[in-house]
């Protein structure tokens, strides 16, 4: 729903927009040094020689409803809890239609197999991503390559400033941006369920 996905878009660009000590209160380091997953920050530096991706994010884990930390939510603008949630059981609909689908496709004996390969505890996380204006963008990727671990990843990309690519057969294909769409990219988990059937391609 074109409203719903302008809802979650506004609301996420309204705490980027936010001065860098309200984000902090998400902060995903602990005591200032730990890295934890969820909250607002960088992606984990382990080395020091490791490359940074040039990007903001704000992780939080939406499923399983009693694993949420709540205290990481924003509160600014103050119906981003809200807007999260509906937009987040949205998606879970167009995920159960993609598996399902998925499974057909195989022709396997139980539509439900991927669903249900899932289990009664499944994870489902948000992040929102930020890529702030670079002096040097030629030295910099946004999120650099990699293949996403996950089952399913449900992208709604910016409506107007592209940069997302695809790597097909050695050349980087740029994805075109389409407004109102969610771009589905498969994840490791589903090339390994399906024995490579469906790949999980590496984008950056």
């Amino acid at each position: 729903e074109t409203t719903m996905m302008d809802g979650m878009m506004i609301a996420s660009r309204e705490f980027f927009k936010r001065p860098l000590e309200d984000k902090k209160r998400y902060t995903n380091l602990i005591g200032g040094e730990q890295f934890q997953f969820e909250g607002y920050g960088n992606d984990q530096v382990r080395s020091p020689d490791q490359i940074l991706d040039w990007s903001d994010r704000l992780y939080l884990k939406v499923e399983p409803e009693d694993e949420r930390r709540i205290a990481l939510w924003p509160t600014h603008p103050e119906n981003f809890g809200d807007i999260l949630h509906n937009f987040t059981k949205k998606c879970g609909g167009v995920k159960d239609d993609l598996l399902l689908a998925m499974a057909k496709l195989l022709k396997l004996d139980d539509d439900n197999y991927f669903v249900d390969q899932l289990g009664e505890k499944a994870e489902t996380n948000v992040r929102c991503s930020y890529y702030p204006e670079c002096p040097r963008p030629e030295l910099v990727f946004g999120l650099k390559p990699h293949c996403d671990g996950t089952v399913l990843t449900l992208l709604m990309v910016d409506d107007s400033v592209g940069g997302l690519q695809v790597l097909r057969d050695g050349v980087w294909w740029d994805v075109p941006i389409v407004p109102h769409t969610l771009l589905v990219i498969i994840g490791d988990q589903t090339e390994i369920m399906s024995n490579g059937f469906f790949k999980s391609p590496v984008h950056r």
